[in-house]
């Protein structure tokens, strides 16, 4: 059964799956999300910012 995890917890909220049911498919769509994950860590470099310039007077 491919469902999402709002789906799957308004069958647990409205009694359609058992807390062991919910519990066990929950941690099959949180498994099979992390298995898939492709995002890759990135670097981040400070801004570069710009110095007031100064007013002669």
């Amino acid at each position: 059964m491919h469902t999402n995890l709002k789906t799957l917890s308004r069958q647990y909220a409205s009694g359609m799956i058992s807390r062991a049911d919910y519990r066990r498919a929950r941690a099959e769509l949180i498994d099979a999300l992390h298995n898939h994950d492709q995002t890759q860590p990135h670097t981040t470099e400070p801004a570069v910012t710009e110095e007031p310039r100064r007013q002669e007077g």
